[in-house]
């Protein structure tokens, strides 16, 4: 009685396998296709360049004009916010995307330390370029 049961059983388990690994390859498709959408919408594209961008007193000038937002501050929260950023032609930031947060509030600090810092833009054969560079933030408590 026991193996009918469980040849019975096992076409149903079998169903039930396949209808999931459908729904997860179903899931998989739309989730390749929001981020293709996404990145469709973001623009970013790499821009060949010979020389990279640079913050005007190298990367220590973004770590200096950094402020420690009080609320993290106080919650004890360290860490590292990633910030793509986009350096214009004549070095201005254009546009900044979070890629790695820490929270809200050092999100937003670490993107005003990264556009107050003055920028030399990155170069290809010799002319300014317009590119987007990933700037590392770090938020560590004394």
């Amino acid at each position: 009685m026991k193996d009918a049961d469980s040849k019975v059983q096992f076409p149903q388990k079998f169903s039930q396998l396949l209808r999931n690994y459908e729904v997860e390859e179903k899931r998989k498709a739309e989730a390749v296709n929001w981020i293709k959408e996404r990145n469709a919408q973001d623009s970013i594209f790499f821009v060949e360049y010979d020389t990279p961008p640079e913050p005007v007193g190298g990367f220590h000038a973004i770590q200096q004009n950094l402020v420690y937002p009080e609320q993290p501050r106080k919650a004890g929260i360290q860490g590292t916010v990633t910030v793509q950023a986009k350096i214009g032609e004549d070095g201005t930031v254009i546009d900044t995307k979070i890629l790695m947060s820490l929270d809200e509030y050092c999100d937003q600090a670490a993107i005003n330390s990264i556009k107050v810092v003055d920028w030399i833009p990155a170069t290809k054969d010799g002319k300014p370029v317009s590119v987007w560079v990933s700037i590392p933030v770090r938020f560590k408590l004394k």
